[in-house]
C-alpha cells in the first residue's frame, strides 16, 4: 500500500467519524428541541387552564381541592394560581434545560414563606406536581427552612370571644 492510499484511507475514516458524530449531535439536538416544544406546549396549556380556574374556582375539585378548604387555610385562588405558576416555572426551567436542579435565590426566598410551604405540602406535592428531581429539591429546601405557617385567620373573632 502506498502512502497516497494510506492518506486516502485515513481521510475516509476521519470523514466517516465526523459524519457519525454529526448524526449523533443532530439527533441529540432534535431530541432537545422536541423536549423544549413539549414543555412549551404543556405550559401554554397550563396557563390557559389557570385562566379557567381563576374564573371558576370550582374546577379545583378535579384536583381534590375544594374552595372551602382553601378558605379555611386562608388561601385565595389567585395566591394558589400564582404559587403554582411560580413553582411550575422553576420545574420547567430544569426539565427543559436538563440541568441538575439548583434552586435560585429568588425561588428560595419564595419558598421561605410559610404559606407557600403549606400550599406545596398540602395542595401541590403529589397532587399537581409529579415526584421528581425538582419536587425533591423543593422538599429538601423546605425541610431545611421550615417556616411558621403565616396564614391569617379568615374567621372573624367576635368582640366577646377576643382575649
Amino acid at each position: 500500500m502506498e502512502t497516497k492510499d494510506i492518506v486516502n484511507l485515513m481521510i475516509a475514516l476521519l470523514s466517516a467519524c465526523v459524519a457519525v458524530y454529526a448524526a449523533i449531535a443532530a439527533r441529540a439536538a432534535v431530541h432537545t428541541q422536541r423536549r423544549a416544544e413539549k414543555w412549551s406546549t404543556n405550559h401554554d396549556l397550563i396557563a390557559r387552564a389557570s385562566t379557567l380556574l381563576a374564573a371558576n374556582p370550582e374546577l379545583l375539585r378535579l384536583h381534590g381541592i375544594t374552595p372551602e378548604e382553601l378558605a379555611e387555610d386562608g388561601v385565595e385562588i389567585d395566591e394558589l394560581l400564582y404559587a403554582h405558576l411560580q413553582l411550575d416555572a422553576g420545574s420547567a426551567y430544569f426539565q427543559v434545560g436538563g440541568d441538575p436542579v439548583v434552586l435560585t435565590e429568588f425561588r428560595k426566598a419564595f419558598l421561605r414563606s410559610g404559606k407557600v410551604q403549606m400550599m406545596w405540602k398540602k395542595y401541590f406535592r403529589g397532587n399537581i406536581f409529579n415526584p421528581g428531581e425538582y419536587a425533591r429539591a423543593v422538599d429538601a429546601f423546605i425541610e431545611q427552612n421550615r417556616a411558621e405557617i403565616d396564614i391569617p385567620a379568615k374567621r372573624k373573632i367576635s368582640p366577646k370571644a377576643a382575649p
